[in-house]
This record gives C-alpha cells, sequence and structure tokens, in this order.
C-alpha cells in the first residue's frame, strides 16, 4: 500500500471508504485447515507474517521456502515464532484456495491503480484469484483477537475491500464478487460482502 499522504482526489485503498457503502458484514468460512498458529506469533509484529505471505513460493522446495522465510524473520529481529509455523498457514491457505479454486490463476501483491470517479484509487492486492468467473481478493491481517470479534475486525476492511473489486473491475472489465480477509495468525478466512437491503 503506497505510504505518501494522500493528495486532493488521491484516495488510497486503506484510508478511503467512499465508493462503497458501509454496510458489510463477514462471516467465517469452516475450513478444514482452520487451525491457529503457534501463540507467540501474536507479539510479532504483523509486518514481519505479512512479509513472508508475499515472499514464500509454494511450490519451491521446503528447504528453500524455510530458509527464505527464517530469513526475514531474523531481519525484523522476530524469534518469538519458528518460520515452520507461518509455512504451515501458508500451506493451509493455498491447500483451500486449490481446493475451491482448481484452475485458478494466483498472483501475489497486485499493484492496482484505478480511476473511480473522480478518485485515483491506489494500492496492492495480497492475493488476486483469477478463474472463468472473475477475481476474487484475499487480504492478509495478522489479527490475534479473540473469535467473537473476528467478523467485526474484517467487516472493518469491507470498504476498504470493495475499493480493490472497482479497481480491478477498472482496470480489466472482469467482475470481482468474491472479497475475502485472512486471519493467518488465528488461522481463519472470512468472506466480505456488502449486506443487501440493510445495515451493517
Amino acid at each position: 500500500m503506497s505510504g505518501d499522504v494522500p493528495a486532493l482526489g488521491r484516495c488510497p485503498a486503506s484510508h478511503c471508504s467512499g465508493a462503497i457503502p458501509d454496510n458489510v458484514y463477514a462471516s467465517a468460512m469452516s475450513l478444514p485447515w482452520t487451525r491457529c498458529l503457534d501463540r507467540r506469533c501474536r507479539v510479532v509484529e504483523s509486518s514481519v507474517v505479512h512479509a513472508i505471505f508475499a515472499a514464500d513460493a509454494v511450490a519451491s522446495d521446503r528447504q528453500t521456502r524455510l530458509a527464505r522465510a527464517e530469513a526475514i524473520l531474523a531481519r525484523w529481529h522476530a524469534h518469538e515464532v519458528g518460520a515452520s509455523d507461518v509455512l504451515g498457514a501458508c500451506d493451509r491457505l493455498h491447500q483451500h484456495l486449490e481446493r475451491t479454486w482448481p484452475q485458478a490463476r494466483i498472483r501475489r501483491e497486485v499493484p492496482i491503480f484505478a480511476r473511480l470517479g473522480a478518485q485515483l484509487v491506489s494500492g496492492r492486492i495480497d492475493l488476486a484469484v483469477e478463474d472463468e468467473n472473475g477475481f476474487s481478493v484475499i487480504d492478509h491481517k495478522s489479527f490475534p483477537g479473540s473469535r467473537d470479534r473476528w467478523e467485526a475486525r474484517a467487516s472493518g476492511y469491507g470498504p476498504q475491500l470493495g475499493l480493490y473489486a472497482e479497481a480491478l473491475l477498472a482496470a480489466t472489465g472482469r467482475p470481482c464478487e468474491r472479497l475475502y480477509i485472512h486471519m493467518p495468525i488465528v488461522g481463519t478466512l472470512l468472506r466480505v460482502a456488502r449486506r443487501v437491503g440493510g445495515s451493517a
């Protein structure tokens, strides 16, 4: 995500909710891989976990993946969690993606820039999954809270995900109807959508 100070007419997706209504809800998916990381990970900077997800290539051999993850943890001086714990979360997510969208193309860290009316939206999509029906967007959020807070937390990112969806449609002409928040620390994937005929 761009770190620039927003200028007039420019709206980084993480900071702007004007493109879609804020009446969103989130529902947790029942996934067979749902399992928390080691609880020590709760004190690790979310940026570290995100960095490993961004850099990990699940098609690489295990030792290469492990070395890359350990190097990221060492660079951040993050020793509260093992690299294998985070890679386990990466594996569970990608196994789910392969089962759900076996023919899809998955892109990581996708830069997005689009004009929506008078706004210029810029951002970076953690995972963009493209299949015959269009796009799905998955955003990683390292939230360590209790289960009763997951849905409220995920729905708070609804406007950001909505902007990504609108930007993808504007840039590619393909719809993006499936929006998700992935919380690797607590081990869950939540779908976020606008509530029809009501408010959140």
